[in-house]
């Protein structure tokens, strides 16, 4: 498999971190496998522009954003918590992961309300300027 161009990677990013979004705005999860059907992730599954790259990638600029780790609403179908990639990531962006359920919990909180769809009074008061 070759590596993508810088343009493949950009949409592959970007059509990620939109499939993410709509689910921490739900307050759900989703798997590792449905990640790797979002059209433009079939990437190498390792390396520096792989899936995990792109999870990596998201979840660092998210949080640098304000808007925390993203990449929580991305489970194992089998625990149904994120790998161990995740907690690798969010211990260097600061986070306890000695209770990972806990740390869950509060993550997936913190990106519901970042991601959370913005009242129609909101939305009226941003556009009157």
């Amino acid at each position: 498999m070759r590596e993508p161009t810088d343009d493949e990677w950009a949409h592959a990013v970007d059509a990620v971190r939109t499939f993410l979004v709509a689910a921490a705005r739900t307050g759900t999860t989703v798997t590792y496998g449905e990640v790797a059907t979002v059209p433009g992730t079939d990437l190498e599954p390792s390396g520096p522009r792989s899936l995990a790259a792109i999870l990596r990638a998201i979840s660092t600029s998210e949080d640098e954003a304000g808007r925390g780790l993203l990449t929580v609403v991305v489970v194992r179908r089998r625990t149904g918590l994120p790998g161990e990639g995740f907690f690798r990531l969010a211990a260097e962006r600061g986070r306890d992961i000695s209770d990972p359920t806990r740390l869950f919990e509060l993550e997936r909180q913190r990106v519901r309300r970042a991601h959370a769809p913005r009242s129609p009074q909101d939305q009226n008061s941003s556009n009157a300027g």
